[in-house]
């Protein structure tokens, strides 16, 4: 592999190891997902504009 695949791919493994959940329910999904859309949405990403949140 070229020297520019294998950098790529040792930052991908990286952000793997970063962006790993120390748990994760239904209450995280929920969370995630909310912030998600808010970002997509491009509207502030602190899921405060989500409705039915659960309890």
């Amino acid at each position: 592999m070229s020297r520019e695949i294998d950098a790529d791919l040792a930052r991908i493994a990286e952000q793997e190891a970063a962006l790993r959940f120390t748990r994760f329910d239904k209450s995280t999904a929920w969370e995630l997902g909310c912030r998600l859309r808010a970002a997509a949405r491009g509207a502030s990403a602190d899921g405060s504009g989500c409705r039915f949140l659960p309890s």
